[in-house]
């Protein structure tokens, strides 16, 4: 038995821009922002006993997308209660697959924000917010596999 994390940790459910998959936690942090993190997750088993070898990383390679409230409020736990816009080829509202995004990103009308924080991009364009993970965000999750000596990694595109 093998055990994934990492892949979806915050949707249009809590009411609030989220990020899929945030690599870190602040010391201070508590509950949902502390729990939903590939840190905690990754922690809570070691802790509990789960052998390491048997933890895959998840790796989401696709967007997960909140139509703002306030489109003039773009920040990380902006009220969203509805999710965003549908994707051309996915055709569903709150989700975008690796290749929506990208295009969209590269079309130059989204401004793109990094989270020291949380270790992930994040993105915006009038009332659209886009959680996603870019090459950096990879990278910072493959040296932490590395660093907890985790079994390996899964792409996870849905």
């Amino acid at each position: 038995m093998h055990l994934t994390i990492g892949v979806l940790f915050s949707g249009t459910w809590d009411g609030v821009t989220g990020f899929n998959a945030p690599l870190h936690y602040q010391q201070n942090a508590t509950g949902m922002a502390k729990e939903f993190t590939v840190q905690y997750a990754t922690e809570y088993w070691l802790e509990h006993g789960m052998d390491a070898k048997k933890i895959v990383l998840g790796l989401p390679l696709y967007g997960h997308s909140f139509h703002l409230d306030d489109a003039s409020n773009h920040a990380v736990g902006a009220k969203a209660t509805k999710p965003g816009d549908k994707g051309p080829m996915t055709e569903e509202a709150g989700m975008l697959g690796y290749n929506e995004y990208c295009k969209m990103l590269k079309s130059g009308q989204w401004t793109t924000q990094w989270s020291d924080q949380f270790s992930v991009p994040y993105a915006y364009k009038g009332n659209q917010w886009l959680s996603y993970d870019d090459k950096k965000s990879i990278d910072k999750k493959l040296d932490y596999l590395l660093q907890k000596k985790l079994g390996g990694a899964m792409v996870c595109t849905s």
